[in-house]
């Protein structure tokens, strides 16, 4: 069973009994603050190991390829940006021709 702490201190008068209650839930086995039980939670981390991942090489390219790339890859969100626009003018066409304030509020 997991219990909020501000819900069992909530009785409590002063600082010194929400202390000894906090302490209290907190030492109490099977409680966490996260909520998850500890029996869980071990199982989910595998004895505290480092787990070391795989390194991935980096792809280098000669110049030409990273000039083919370059050019790719500006080419392509131009016409994505301007093919975007489009819808964008006629939501900001719709939004003028309904109010009477700027169509962008800055």
């Amino acid at each position: 069973m997991f219990y909020d702490l501000a819900r069992a201190s909530s009785g409590v008068e002063n600082r010194r009994e929400a202390a000894r209650v906090y302490e209290a839930a907190k030492s109490t086995p099977g409680l966490t603050e996260s909520g998850i039980a500890p029996d869980v939670l071990a199982g989910l981390l595998p004895d505290e190991e480092i787990i070391e991942l795989p390194r991935v090489r980096q792809v280098s390219g000669s110049l030409g390829y990273r000039f083919v790339k370059r050019a790719f890859d500006l080419c392509s969100c131009s016409v994505a940006l301007v093919l975007m626009a489009i819808p964008m003018a006629i939501i900001a066409i719709k939004i003028k021709g309904e109010s009477e304030g700027p169509i962008i509020c800055v």
